[in-house]
């Protein structure tokens, strides 16, 4: 068998094998371990190329060596380069899908008894057993004093986009930010998408400080911890949410408007 049988045989399903799986993976809401195999593909593809090349030029082909050594220095930079570049625009990628979250078309939870009519329309946002109404998008969920910590839109086609995060830790140190098509956390707080539908991070303690779940095109709950200088901290739980020492159970929260639902006395 010779090179052209070799590598139309094996190097080049290889190549189209490991260069489909990364497209897909890169460009689908995939977690961040599926972004891994996306970058590992990747460059089992680029490398896959690499060898063949290599081959090609020192046993195949018959030029003067140093030709064929310019020949092979250009072409793994060029490889290298497109490699590299890639990476970068997987890491854009993820990004872009961490900030977004698809309907999961799942049941509604119960809507509070103090909420006698939704709008048509409406997105209802479920915050513990509370429950805001979003008529407009994008809504500003989260507000303290001048300081948006949760704003969310929805776009192409129902999907939910975070337009704005800042979470704070206990000491009021920043440890995720969101801000347009920003995406920072810090070294020692993580995120994970656990499916398409839901965002969830981690703070430096391995404690859940937010869990955003876009449960159908009318639903959204939310879960997490919310502070700001000067303000008492905001902690939404599974059915109650706590401002200070105040305590929200069961209530209508109405239009988000500015985002100030909750309010200390």
């Amino acid at each position: 068998m010779g090179f052209t049988e070799i590598w139309w045989g094996i190097g080049f399903p290889i190549f189209l094998a490991a260069i489909g799986l990364a497209t897909y993976l890169a460009t689908s809401d995939s977690s961040a371990s599926e972004f891994w195999i996306a970058r590992i593909a990747y460059t089992l593809g680029t490398f896959d190329v690499l060898g063949f090349l290599t081959f090609w030029l020192w046993f195949v082909l018959r030029w003067v060596p140093l030709f064929r050594l310019v020949l092979g220095v250009a072409a793994s930079v060029v490889l290298l380069l497109g490699l590299s570049s890639t990476f970068e625009w997987v890491n854009l990628e993820e990004v872009r899908l961490s900030e977004t979250l698809a309907s999961k078309n799942v049941e509604t939870p119960v809507v509070p008894a103090s909420c006698s009519q939704i709008p048509p329309g409406a997105v209802m946002i479920f915050m513990g057993s509370n429950l805001a109404l979003a008529t407009k998008m994008p809504a500003t969920v989260v507000k303290m004093g001048d300081s948006d910590l949760l704003v969310v839109d929805i776009y192409r086609g129902h999907r939910l986009r975070i337009d704005t995060l800042r979470l704070l830790d206990d000491n009021n140190e920043e440890i995720a930010r969101i801000d347009g098509d920003e995406f920072w956390t810090a070294p020692s707080v993580r995120h994970e998408k656990p499916d398409a539908s839901t965002l969830v991070i981690y703070d430096q303690n391995n404690a859940e400080v937010l869990r955003i779940s876009y449960l159908n095109v009318q639903a959204i709950v939310i879960r997490g911890k919310f502070r700001a200088e000067d303000h008492p901290p905001l902690f939404i739980g599974e059915d109650k949410a706590e401002l200070g020492d105040r305590t929200f159970e069961d209530a209508c929260l109405g239009e988000l408007g500015g985002g100030e639902v909750f309010h200390a006395e």
